[in-house]
């Protein structure tokens, strides 16, 4: 019972470090798109860079401070992105689906983040930065 207890307090501490990891990713991406466009940077560019970088730093953040991964780096990234690639086809293709069928596209996104946030916690933890 109480390495249940444990493990309980251990995920919720490491879920709420990702969390926190994800709302400064996004964060960082806010601002640096904005910065990218103060300084006259194309808007296809600036947000391609944005992305990039915050991902990095996403990654980064969850491998070394939220998941503590030991797992190699090469494969934990490949993994990672394979992820990200799926999540960004799934959100575009759910976003239009809902809103086809009257859905808000707002509130069709606001769900595909949740729906995303939670498997991903999952699979962070479970396959991509498996310890």
């Amino acid at each position: 019972m109480l390495k249940k207890i444990i493990e309980s307090k251990s995920n919720i501490i490491q879920f709420s470090k990702y969390i926190i990891i994800g709302g400064t990713s996004a964060f960082c991406e806010l601002m640096l798109f904005t910065i990218f466009q103060i300084i006259g940077m194309n808007i296809f560019i600036s947000n391609i860079s944005s992305v990039i970088i915050s991902t990095i730093i996403n990654y980064l953040l969850n491998k070394f401070w939220a998941f503590k991964s030991q797992t190699g780096s090469i494969r934990s990234l490949v993994l990672y992105i394979g992820l990200f690639i799926f999540n960004i086809t799934f959100s575009s293709q759910f976003i239009v689906l809902l809103s086809n069928v009257g859905v808000k596209s707002i509130v069709a996104k606001f769900i595909s983040m949740i729906l995303i946030t939670c498997w991903n916690f999952v699979l962070y933890k479970k396959v991509v930065f498996k310890k």
